[in-house]
């Protein structure tokens, strides 16, 4: 009995339709993200879109799913499909490596974007320097 259900449940969580459905809702993350850049700046934009579980509006109402949102449901899918759907047959090995390889790269894609701090430097030729600027933070020096 509650095979069948955790059965149904994977049946369902890999379905094509849903990968379908992921898929369009990031090409629109993508779209609006790239619309905000006019009025944000990139890294504003990048923040606001891909590097959030929903994206807010100005007055502080969720409008869609974020990037960290879509690649974690992307990820529960392609996973789920593999586990209720697929065999592991030689003819199927090579599907099998692209699609690891697909949970991998989002996986260490978001895990990057989770932990990473954007820094800057700037060197001239024939100088070196001790310091790095970090571009969101900002310093007021009277």
């Amino acid at each position: 009995m509650i095979n069948k259900k955790i059965n149904q449940l994977l049946l369902k969580l890999g379905a094509i339709k849903l990968t379908i459905a992921l898929l369009f809702a990031l090409f629109f993350l993508i779209l609006f993200a790239t619309f905000a850049q006019v009025d944000w700046g990139i890294y504003e934009s990048n923040q606001r879109y891909f590097s959030s579980w929903i994206v807010w509006s100005p007055s502080g109402i969720p409008i869609f799913l974020g990037g960290y949102t879509i690649g974690a449901l992307l990820v529960f899918n392609l996973l789920a499909s593999h586990a209720s759907n697929f065999t592991l047959p030689k003819k199927k090995l090579g599907i099998f490596l692209i699609h690891s390889g697909l949970v991998l790269l989002i996986i260490g894609s978001g895990l990057t974007s989770w932990f990473t701090k954007e820094m800057q430097i700037a060197i001239k030729e024939n100088t070196s320097t001790k310091f790095v600027k970090f571009p969101a933070e900002f310093e007021l020096v009277l």
